[in-house]
């Protein structure tokens, strides 16, 4: 094909490309608006002025990035609010139900468990439903999709960390009611996003709220060898090709074996805990084959000084001296103990899509590209020496608190009820 005819041919699918980018925006806007009018607008008017508890609804189906027990339990205490945990089945990963429903059940906590042949609001009362993750991972029927004339709330499952267009052109984020973001610092590059940012609601995150309770909050998940540091190891899941644009961060497949001998030499002196990305399993499975993945799960099982973490991680957090990761979520997450933590950067790594939040705790961070420095980590938290310690506090003071002088879960629930500073959200 000769030259102009090839440029011309490339405008052509550009234009179409951006053709189809404006109508989808313009459909969804009028959806957005549609919904919030006829069903959404009438609901919160309703809820927001009758004396009877606000019926929430929390769809949960994965206990690691379940990241809202502290706004349940909020509520729980609360005389405008009647909380239901909704449990559905994960379609990806359907052994995540019996390891939820039995921390749910050892907690005390009251559920339901959905059936899949019926929608949320055939099932229980609905007045506002709140979602954790923007990937359809419910079973259909339990998508916001299928609930879309239920109000529904977000706030995400991590801390907002990086700014994707294609993240936030995710159609749960465009059209929810509100999208609940820890402060100004994480959300100023997406409310310039046209498909997100009016959603916004700066209230702190319930993540935040129960990170900065006391180690002693928390069942301490250590087993007890006395004198030893308390290291984590919690590598990401978008390892080789497996992962979305713009956010391949894992070094899993380069320091896989290098961790185990690292964990093994340093046996006297510290333990181990390897807190893989819950999408790291089902990842591997792809990239290794069942035999070698479950193999190497098992050989952190059977580590003397070692244990594989799963399930729930705050209190792993909480009782540990250190970490070393390359999950960006935890860029911050992590940072709110005030203990030291190891970036493991790839060498591709960029920070151009991170908030400024992230940027300035990245930067908050030891960094290694290989193992020797990661060796060279492992030496320093031995040794005690942390000169990254008052700037790291600075940090969590002036970014990390939730606004008007009251926590996340506080803000939120006056976010819903439309009172105190948040009589304007709509």
């Amino acid at each position: 094909m000769k030259p102009f005819l090839t440029e011309l041919c490339a405008r052509y699918h550009n234009l179409g490309n951006q053709l189809r980018r404006e109508a989808r925006y313009v459909l969804d806007t009028l959806q957005w608006h549609y919904y919030y009018r006829r069903y959404w607008r009438p609901a919160i008017r309703r809820f927001r002025s009758k004396s009877t508890p606000v019926n929430f609804v929390f769809v949960i189906y994965d206990l690691p990035t379940w990241k809202t027990e502290a706004l349940y339990c909020d509520m729980l205490r609360h005389p405008r609010f009647s909380p239901v945990l909704a449990v559905t089945a994960h379609t990806k990963k359907p052994a995540c139900l019996p390891q939820l429903t039995a921390y749910l059940e050892k907690k005390g906590y009251a559920y339901t468990l959905l059936d899949n042949e019926r929608t949320l609001a055939q099932q229980l009362p609905v007045d506002v439903v709140i979602y954790q993750r923007p990937y359809s991972e419910e079973q259909p029927l339990h998508r916001f999709q299928a609930n879309r004339r239920l109000v529904t709330v977000y706030a995400n499952y991590g801390l907002h960390i990086v700014f994707e267009e294609w993240l936030n052109t995710l159609l749960l984020w465009k059209s929810v009611w509100h999208d609940y973001y820890e402060g100004e610092a994480f959300a100023d590059r997406a409310r310039c996003a046209r498909d997100h940012g009016k959603h916004i609601v700066v209230t702190g995150l319930p993540t935040l709220d129960q990170i900065r309770q006391p180690a002693s909050s928390f069942a301490d998940p250590w087993p007890a060898r006395k004198g030893r540091k308390r290291i984590i190891w919690a590598p990401h899941y978008s390892v080789g090709s497996e992962h979305y644009e713009g956010l391949a961060y894992s070094n899993f497949l380069e320091m896989a074996d290098a961790m185990l001998h690292l964990a093994t030499r340093y046996a006297d002196q510290a333990c181990f805990a390897f807190k893989p990305h819950p999408m790291l399993y089902p990842t591997l499975l792809r990239v290794w084959g069942k035999e070698r993945t479950d193999a190497y799960y098992d050989a952190w099982r059977n580590l003397p000084n070692g244990q594989l973490e799963e399930g729930e991680y705050i209190g792993l957090f909480k009782h540990s001296d250190a970490l070393i990761h390359d999950c960006v979520t935890f860029l911050v997450e992590y940072l709110v103990t005030g203990k030291p933590t190891l970036f493991v950067r790839r060498s591709e790594f960029s920070t151009s899509n991170l908030t400024r939040a992230a940027l300035d705790a990245y930067l908050l961070h030891y960094i290694a590209t290989d193992m020797q420095a990661v060796d060279a980590f492992v030496q320093q938290v031995l040794s005690g020496h942390d000169p990254q310690q008052r700037l790291r506090l600075q940090f969590i003071s002036k970014e990390l608190r939730a606004p008007h002088g009251r926590t996340a879960c506080q803000n939120i629930m006056h976010a819903i009820l439309g009172t105190e500073e948040y009589a304007s959200c709509r």
